[in-house]
């Protein structure tokens, strides 16, 4: 049956909230990028160091990733406008991950 009322019908905006500390890993392959959100979990006893665990994995096309990877870059010069990061903590971060022939993997971890 027909919606009578053509009254549109949209996913719930009560998604969870993922906590990330980065994105320890992606790769890509027929045409989407799958990339993991990591974070850091404290040791409970406080005697270990902290642990990375994987929080998220997503799977998205990679026009998608690629607009949402422009979409990032925007709001990093917005931040440093804002003065919630400075230039030159952007260009630090930036300095690490310099593509290398065959490459674009994070320096120095």
């Amino acid at each position: 049956m027909a919606d009578e009322n053509n009254t549109p019908l949209y996913q719930s905006a009560d998604g969870p909230v993922i906590f990330t500390d980065g994105v320890p890993s992606i790769a890509h392959g027929a045409g989407v990028v799958n990339f993991y959100l990591g974070r850091f979990d404290p040791d409970a006893k406080g005697g270990n160091p902290a642990n990375q665990a994987i929080a998220a994995q997503v799977v998205m096309p990679a026009p998608a990733f690629a607009a949402t990877a422009a979409f990032f870059s925007s709001k990093v010069k917005d931040l440093v406008l804002d003065k919630v990061l400075t230039q030159e903590q952007v260009d630090e971060i930036g300095a690490m991950f310099e593509a290398e022939a065959g490459g674009g993997e994070q320096k120095g971890k």
